[in-house]
C-alpha cells in the first residue's frame, strides 16, 4: 500500500519519534496461549457533566518507505474533519479493492480512563490511573451492561460509589485463527466504590486524564497531511 511522498516522509519522521506512552496500560498476555487477567475501573469523566466517560476515534496502520508499521492514533476523521488515509480508503471500496480497503481504512477505537484494581502480571500497576484504549468488542461489553432487560441486572460501568470493576480477559480464539479475543470478560456483579474513603476517591480522580486533548494532541501530528 503506497501514499503521496508527502504522507510517507511523515511516517518516517513520527517513527524515530515514538516511543512508548507511559500513560496508556495494556493487558499483559502469555505470548504462547494469549491468556491474560486483570481486575480493572472505568472511571467517571472528571473534566465537564456534559461529556461522556469515553472518547471515540479513529486509528489507521499505515507501513513507511522502510516497511515499518506505524499507527496513526488519531486521523483528522476523529475530529469531524476530512482525512487523507480515509478518502484514499473510501476510492479502493469504490473500486472494489478490498485487499488495499482493509490495509487502509480506519479502526473504530474508544479511549477511557481507568483505575488498574488488580494486574496479576504486573501488580506494580495496581492502584494506578490510566488510559485505556479499547475496541469495539469491550464497548459494546460496557454500553451492554447498562442496558440490561431486568433492572436487577443493569451494571454502572462509570460509578464512583456504587459501580462494578470489570475482569479483562484475553484468550487465543481457534475458531478465529487463533486472533486474540476478549468475549469473556465480563463485569463483577458485586458493585463496590473506587476506594474506602472521600480522600482516596478524590486522589484517583485527580488521575484522570483530558480524553478529548489527548485525542487533539495525537492529532495534531498529522494535520498536515495530503
Amino acid at each position: 500500500l503506497s501514499y503521496s511522498k508527502d504522507l510517507n516522509e511523515k511516517i518516517q519522521s513520527q517513527s524515530k519519534k515514538f516511543q512508548k506512552d507511559e500513560r496508556f496500560w495494556t493487558l499483559t498476555k502469555d505470548k504462547d496461549t494469549g491468556k491474560g487477567e486483570a481486575i480493572i475501573r472505568f472511571l467517571p469523566s472528571v473534566f465537564s457533566e456534559d461529556e461522556f466517560p469515553y472518547v471515540k476515534y479513529f486509528e489507521h496502520y499505515v507501513r513507511g518507505d522502510d516497511n515499518r508499521w506505524l499507527v496513526v492514533d488519531a486521523c483528522s476523521r476523529s475530529l469531524n474533519r476530512p482525512c487523507p488515509i480515509c478518502e484514499r480508503a473510501s476510492k479502493y471500496y469504490q473500486a472494489n479493492m478490498q485487499d488495499r480497503y482493509r490495509l487502509a481504512k480506519a479502526r473504530t477505537n474508544y479511549l477511557y480512563n481507568i483505575l488498574v484494581v488488580d494486574d496479576k502480571a504486573c501488580p506494580e500497576n495496581n492502584g494506578k490511573v490510566f488510559m485505556f484504549k479499547a475496541g469495539v468488542t469491550i464497548h459494546n461489553m460496557i454500553v451492554d451492561s447498562m442496558n440490561s432487560e431486568f433492572d436487577d441486572e443493569a451494571k454502572n460501568p462509570f460509578g464512583v460509589y456504587d459501580g462494578n470493576n470489570f475482569i479483562f480477559r484475553s484468550r487465543k480464539d481457534p475458531s478465529k485463527g487463533g486472533q486474540i479475543a476478549y468475549d469473556k470478560s465480563k463485569f463483577d456483579d458485586k458493585s463496590t466504590p473506587i476506594a474506602e474513603d472521600d480522600d482516596a476517591i478524590s486522589k484517583i480522580l485527580e488521575g484522570c486524564e483530558c480524553l478529548t486533548k489527548y485525542v487533539h494532541d495525537a492529532n495534531a501530528r498529522w494535520t498536515d497531511l495530503d
